[in-house]
């Protein structure tokens, strides 16, 4: 991906009070393959988020792709960079989520039919302050109604098409995972006043009148818990032959003076307590047609092509002693042409993490204007709000730390670790012993089977990217060449990433990195620091063709002055073989042949001539010599 990412300008939303009802059944069918899922802020400068995934019918696997998409999107939207617009940061997850769907299908029996493999459409509302965008793919509906307004708006257009053959029939033109890429609607409203919208699938919007019951929920004090359930239930009775979603939310915009439209108790996130519902007779008589609701009002914006127009980001000449959104910047720790790090400490009062200092990072100036470069520098916070672990560096939200939410410049902000790098300790211990180096790759390894779990690749193991501290814990501390497994070229397209001499021979054929990639990198990691060398010198760099990389030979870790057990040896040959099916197919395994020998390989004494074949050839050579002197010296 190389868009460039939008810098939020800092807002002031009222605080606006949101209530919400939601219900979804499987209605007449077995499965339910539909999926909803919603977060309402506490926070008036964050977004509410409220998201639809409908099941394709003809996908016996589409209730998987729901409840992945619903699910993921609600955690990647809430820890994206505070930088993104809302706009981008949806569409980015969209894309992302579709990516990862796309590949499931190619990779499973559905691969050449993907319309039954791991799809499903997608509708999601966003609400911040009084703004709502709406990113639309498939055929589920939201329409919205304002205080004192007519009729309520469509916000959405279904993608369909009626069948040439069965006029009666219809079918989608765009779901998730059908496609590489994905196209996506935007449509942005301004609610001026207290409104409600719904989102629902077309099990529930075809078959009951969703603008009526949205006037009567808009002019109503209160949204009733079980109002969503009462309108599927309503729609299940007039014939309903598919699975029923629906979401109702109820939005009280609050006025410059602070106070809400509506003059009662405030009430936010999901309704507790029961009230009367407004459906308190058959609809029967008061139906208005779905068609009829207004969407004159409405700016549609169709994503046809992955350019995009984005606001330029804030350029910011940081220098010590800076005070930037509370962080006072101490002292630099480092400077290149890519960017500048420092050491701040966190004034905010209301942060979590007030006392341990944090490291602010921001582009260098002459590479501000790089989208390559804004978008690799977000993206690294963002894969590490994903992951979990004690020995991957750590990147709080701007809220964590009690900063304002939109930033006033463009930085990112992580822990700071303290200690070396792996790269100066191993300067500092040229020899360390066997079990130290163990510790270190098992805390590493750790660190990458979180990343990996999360469906993230390093792609840049080396001892510059590790911090050790001096009661020896390790830390990976960068994450500028990470990429998604499943879609590695979806925000990096490097074709070589990290240092050639620690990467994978497969990125030097072209090839799309995968965990067993990490798991090269940390075995020559391993083999490094044992050695003080490399695998296979500095020749693997150069080879750029698989029979060329096919004639290099690894060169044993054994050594007269390192007592490395010869199954250690077996165990690095295995994981830094060239060819990736060949090497340990799990992190754990290679872990656990570095500490307890494999029973399955051979383990017996091996001669010195096959353990130091180069060794033995030098005195068969000098054999030979002296005894050719010793020969001329006789007879002469």
């Amino acid at each position: 991906m190389n868009e460039r990412a939008a810098l939020n300008a800092p807002i002031n939303p009222p605080a606006n009070m949101l209530s919400v009802s939601a219900f979804s059944t499987a209605g007449v069918k077995a499965i339910n393959q539909d999926a909803y899922a919603f977060h309402v802020s506490d926070n008036p400068n964050q977004s509410s988020v409220f998201v639809i995934a409908d099941g394709v019918s003809s996908s016996t696997v589409s209730q998987v792709a729901s409840d992945f998409a619903t699910s993921q999107f609600i955690k990647l939207f809430n820890m994206a960079p505070e930088q993104w617009s809302v706009k981008t940061r949806a569409e980015t997850i969209i894309k992302e989520i579709n990516a990862l769907l796309y590949t499931r299908t190619q990779r499973s029996p559905f691969c050449y039919t993907p319309e039954k493999g791991y799809v499903c459409t997608l509708t999601v509302a966003v609400v911040t302050g009084n703004h709502m965008d709406v990113f639309h793919v498939g055929d589920c509906q939201i329409q919205v109604i304002s205080k004192k307004a007519q009729s309520p708006v469509l916000l959405t257009k279904p993608h369909r098409q009626v069948s040439e053959s069965e006029p009666s029939q219809s079918y989608l033109t765009r779901a998730l995972g059908v496609k590489a890429n994905i196209d996506i609607d935007h449509t942005t409203l301004t609610l001026n006043s207290s409104s409600t919208f719904s989102i629902s699938s077309d099990g529930v919007y075809e078959f009951v009148s969703l603008p009526t019951i949205l006037m009567k929920i808009n002019e109503a004090d209160t949204l009733s818990e079980n109002q969503a359930a009462l309108v599927v239930h309503e729609a299940f009775t007039r014939g309903s032959d598919d699975n029923l979603t629906l979401l109702l939310v109820k939005v009280l915009v609050a006025s410059h003076d602070g106070l809400n439209d509506h003059r009662h108790p405030t009430y936010a996130g999901v309704s507790s307590s029961p009230h009367s519902s407004v459906l308190h007779r058959s609809l029967g008589d008061q139906l208005i047609s779905n068609s009829e609701v207004s969407d004159a009002a409405i700016h549609y914006s169709n994503q046809q092509s992955d350019e995009q127009v984005y606001e330029e980001p804030a350029a910011a000449s940081f220098k010590t002693g800076d005070d930037v959104d509370g962080l006072k910047l101490e002292r630099q720790l480092y400077t290149s042409a890519r960017s500048h790090v420092f050491i701040a400490t966190n004034s905010s009062c209301d942060a979590t993490h007030t006392k341990s200092p944090v490291v602010v990072k921001t582009p260098a100036t002459d590479f501000t204007l790089s989208p390559e470069m804004i978008n690799g520098f977000l993206i690294e916070s963002w894969f590490s709000r994903r992951i979990n672990s004690a020995h991957v560096i750590k990147s709080p939200t701007f809220t964590d730390l009690g900063l304002p939410y939109s930033p006033s410049a463009f930085y990112s902000v992580s822990e700071y670790v303290q200690g070396q790098t792996l790269a100066q300790w191993a300067v500092d211990n040229p020899t360390p012993p066997l079990e130290q180096v163990r510790n270190i790759i098992e805390q590493v390894g750790k660190g990458l089977q979180a990343m990996h779990r999360q469906g993230i690749v390093h792609r840049d193991i080396r001892p510059d990217n590790i911090i050790i501290s001096e009661q020896g814990h390790c830390t990976i501390i960068d994450l500028g060449s990470a990429a998604l497994a499943d879609a590695p070229s979806l925000y990096s397209d490097t074709p070589i990433p990290g240092a050639a001499l620690f990467s994978a021979p497969e990125y030097f054929l072209g090839n799309v990195g995968t965990e067993r990639s990490d798991l090269f990198s940390l075995a020559v990691l391993t083999y490094y620091l044992l050695c003080g060398r490399y695998p296979y010198g500095t020749k693997l760099a150069h080879c750029r063709t698989l029979a060329e990389q096919k004639k290099l030979k690894y060169q044993t870790a054994l050594a007269p002055n390192r007592p490395i057990p010869n199954w250690v040896d077996s165990a690095l040959k295995r994981a830094l073989h060239v060819n990736p099916d060949k090497r340990f197919s799990a992190l754990s395994e290679f872990l656990f042949s570095l500490r307890y020998p494999n029973p399955s390989q051979h383990t017996a004494y091996e001669p010195l001539v096959k353990r130091h074949p180069l060794f033995v050839y030098k005195v068969l050579i000098l054999a030979l010599i002296f005894s050719n002197l010793v020969t001329l010296i006789l007879f002469n």
